[in-house]
């Protein structure tokens, strides 16, 4: 739905993904294509790709640049967060992606999870809230069970 509360046309809709896809990139072009279609994230990848291969192919047949595609930085912040997200787990990998793109918290941790689905991956940390518990309160309780046997 776009601001008006309507579903924009079929080429209403390729104009302003495309738009979005030139100017933030493909993360944000699908993010945008969801939230104007209500399609999942495999359907608004896919259908953000097609716009960009006709887009492309479309200037090519007229000599031009036409759209500038996925960026060198781009694909580096996509990297980068997916490495950040194997090696180190979620919350590094949002943190990483939130400062590199400039999104929110909830935009970015949107974002990291959706990529890692993309790549088959869990979004979840291994290393949760059981184990932080667990590190902090078996210590603290050893140190009980030596004051109380004092």
């Amino acid at each position: 739905m776009d601001e008006r509360g309507e579903r924009p046309n079929d080429r209403e809709l390729a104009e302003r993904v495309l738009e979005k896809f030139r100017t933030d990139g493909k993360i944000r072009a699908v993010k945008l294509y969801m939230e104007l279609t209500g399609a999942g994230l495999a359907e608004a990848k896919e259908a953000v790709e097609e716009l960009e291969r006709r887009a492309s192919s479309a200037s090519e047949a007229r000599g031009d640049s036409g759209g500038r595609g996925e960026s060198a930085d781009e694909a580096e912040i996509e990297r980068e967060t997916m490495q950040r997200l194997k090696s180190t787990g979620k919350i590094q990998a949002v943190k990483y992606f939130m400062e590199r793109t400039g999104m929110s918290l909830r935009d970015s941790k949107s974002a990291v999870e959706r990529l890692a689905a993309l790549h088959g991956l869990p979004a979840d940390d291994p290393r949760g809230c059981a184990g932080v518990l667990l590190f902090v309160l078996l210590p603290a309780f050893a140190l009980l069970l030596l004051r109380w046997s004092d």
